[in-house]
């Protein structure tokens, strides 16, 4: 009731709003029924404020999506899906890199499956769908593998996937320079997630970039990450240590175009 004030949701958005709920709905599966509807109420109620809708990023997204994914009760479908749609409506200039993050969470697909289901026997839920599907084909656009790695970077949350393999760096590691080396800048800081699973990926990236970039390893010393990954080591995750190990030896060759050769 308190966030229905547009002063308590300022206030709220000061305080780190997005920050508060989200960490709250990442462990949703452990949360009681209430608890789960009282979480995506509050966000969906939040986020109708701009300042607040402005702080969800691919990340937030990424969790409600996740939500949706686990199945909730059809309250709290109505609540995250709604949420979706109030985000994209307040600024039509993220729109469509916010489109494009849901997208590659195959959120689409979520749709189709809810459109498919009695659920959609809901009046508000069938508007929320409709509304959604329709401004996530206008934004529509198939992304390259080199896209999907950078959408995935700018949701702070990385998975063992195809885009995370050495055929990807193959191929790719050569536009990891473009804007300055936007995307390395973005791995290494996720090399301080508080996600173990996202750590360790990020250590294989930094492994496979020294490997197939031109002077790979002196841009990730100059950028911090030679001495986070070094720090990593001693990591209580074994996937972490793991990946970190493995990224370290890569680091330690001087010259791997002269390594390869031999």
């Amino acid at each position: 009731v308190l966030l229905r004030s547009d002063a308590v949701r300022n206030l709220f958005a000061e305080q780190g709003a997005i920050k508060v709920l989200t960490s709250t709905l990442d462990r949703f599966n452990s949360l009681t029924t209430d608890a789960q509807y009282q979480a995506a109420l509050s966000l969906w109620v939040a986020c109708f404020s701009p300042s607040i809708s402005a702080q969800v990023d691919q990340a937030v997204l990424s969790t409600l999506v996740a939500v949706i994914r686990a199945k909730p009760m059809m309250r709290v479908v109505r609540l995250v899906l709604s949420t979706i749609r109030v985000v994209l409506s307040q600024d039509e200039d993220r729109e469509k890199i916010l489109c494009e993050a849901v997208i590659e969470l195959k959120l689409p697909k979520i749709l189709a499956d809810i459109a498919d289901s009695k659920l959609m026997n809901d009046v508000e839920l069938h508007d929320d769908v409709e509304f959604l599907e329709q401004t996530l084909a206008r934004n529509f656009k198939v992304l390259t593998t080199f896209e999907r790695h950078e959408q995935e970077l700018l949701s702070k949350r990385l998975n063992w996937t195809m885009i995370h393999e050495e055929i990807f760096w193959k191929e790719n590691a050569h536009k990891f320079e473009h804007n300055n080396f936007s995307s390395v800048h973005r791995l290494i800081d996720l090399l301080d997630s508080e996600d173990p699973k996202t750590v360790a990926v990020a250590c294989s990236d930094v492994g496979y970039f020294v490997q197939y970039f031109p002077n790979g390893r002196l841009i990730v010393d100059k950028y911090g990450g030679k001495q986070k990954v070094m720090a990593l080591l001693q990591s209580s995750e074994p996937e972490v240590r793991k990946q970190a190990l493995t990224a370290c030896s890569k680091i330690m060759i001087n010259n791997w175009e002269s390594f390869k050769s031999k």
